[in-house]
């Protein structure tokens, strides 16, 4: 399957999960939440692993790289899980505020990577990262 499509299917997935994730928050505390999603987290990559054969070799490196990703996944979920559980949150506006991860991304990758974006590419981000950033200037948040 084309991997852009497989993005795009991910981007609908993570937009159907906000919604209940900001009711249960509120039902479960973040404690709570985590301990669920962490558990099927864990379970999911722990069949995943297995069942690929186990390839590839452990080395410290790349355990501490897998931590420190998992780290700051965990510390984004935890940022995301008291922002959307807010009363006064504006939900469409930190959705949208969250979903600028890609610009990171690909800063991080000219940086680091010497990745080097074309016109296209450049004037594209450019474009939802204003829209975003205007979006979350011009909404207020709902009480």
């Amino acid at each position: 399957m084309n991997p852009y499509a497989l993005a795009f299917a991910a981007s609908i997935c993570f937009g159907v999960v906000v919604f209940p994730w900001q009711s249960t928050i509120r039902q479960l505390g973040p404690g709570g939440f985590f301990l669920v999603t962490g558990s099927v987290y864990f379970l999911t990559g722990a069949v995943a692993y297995f069942r690929s054969g186990i390839p590839g070799s452990l080395n410290v490196a790349t355990i501490i790289t897998a931590v420190v990703t998992a780290l700051l996944y965990v510390g984004a979920l935890l940022l995301c899980s008291v922002a959307f559980g807010t009363k006064s949150v504006n939900l469409p506006v930190a959705v949208a505020l969250t979903a600028t991860y890609p610009a990171w991304t690909a800063l991080l990758a000219v940086i680091f990577l010497k990745y080097r974006l074309s016109g296209w590419e450049m004037m594209f981000l450019a474009m939802v990262v204003v829209g975003i950033v205007g979006l979350a200037m011009t909404s207020k948040p709902t009480i």
